[in-house]
């Protein structure tokens, strides 16, 4: 949910985008209409300045990028996490535990054909 909120505020701009000839398709792509934006930068700069510049898309963008980068790790966690603190799960792996476990699947087997 943190990460929806974090992103909402793309989508309550979309009118002042479109008015500048900035729309998003319903195939997710950004689409330019070079004559709406041209017709903007020419009567009214500052505007486009403001919705394009550090505190309209293009910093959107940032904040977005090192948002997501922040929460890389919970989402993609590293090994050592995943398989506990200082990598005590990953013994059960080790030569030794894989030999005994063979040993016991062995014995297990040699039972089961006597039954």
């Amino acid at each position: 949910k943190n990460i929806a909120n974090t992103f909402s505020d793309t989508t309550y701009r979309a009118k002042q985008f479109s008015g500048i000839g900035i729309v998003v398709g319903n195939d997710g792509k950004m689409k330019i209409d070079e004559d709406v934006l041209t017709k903007a930068l020419t009567e009214n700069p500052s505007k486009v300045g403001r919705l394009l510049g550090k505190d309209g898309l293009a910093g959107m963008a940032d904040r977005h990028i090192s948002f997501a980068k922040s929460q890389q790790n919970r989402l993609f966690p590293s090994i050592s996490s995943a398989l506990g603190i200082n990598g005590k799960s990953s013994s059960l792996y080790s030569s030794n535990s894989l030999m005994r476990m063979s040993g016991y699947s062995s014995l297990g087997n040699l039972f089961n054909s006597w039954i």
